[in-house]
């Protein structure tokens, strides 16, 4: 049977081989882990902050710029979402941002969930502006 089902294999376009390889090679690893929880990624920005409340000003990474009372209020608002949703986070990335760090742990405070969780790196800052930053829009 083995030599039959080469040959079938042989029969076919190196197009449809791939095909075949790629599908079954996806099968394989489904079954390996089977056991395992599907990836779910939650990518959220941060709450209101001073530079978005001054729309005429170019912020880019303005580390520094706190949330504003709004802003506090909706990453509370978040965090009672995902605990009522029965989200757990394994792991948390945030800039070093202040706006972005204070939003992951007012939300992980309201979700019971320490704020030891999060990772701060600058991997996922946001672009710099140059010496636009601080500049008024025109």
């Amino acid at each position: 049977q083995n030599m039959a089902s080469e040959a079938a294999t042989s029969d076919l376009s190196p197009a449809r081989r791939l095909l075949e390889f790629d599908l079954a090679e996806a099968a394989r690893k489904r079954a390996a882990r089977s056991g395992r929880r599907p990836l779910r990624l939650f990518l959220i920005r941060h709450g209101e902050s001073d530079m978005n409340v001054k729309p005429e000003l170019i912020g880019g990474r303005s580390n520094a710029a706190p949330l504003t009372e709004k802003g506090k209020a909706q990453a509370a608002s978040l965090g009672r979402r995902l605990r009522a949703s029965r989200t757990v986070f394994d792991r948390v990335f945030s800039s070093t941002a202040v706006r972005a760090r204070s939003t992951a742990q007012i939300a992980l405070e309201e979700m019971g969930m320490g704020t030891s969780a999060v990772v701060e790196t600058e991997a996922v800052l946001e672009i710099c502006q140059g010496e636009w930053t601080g500049k008024l829009r025109i």
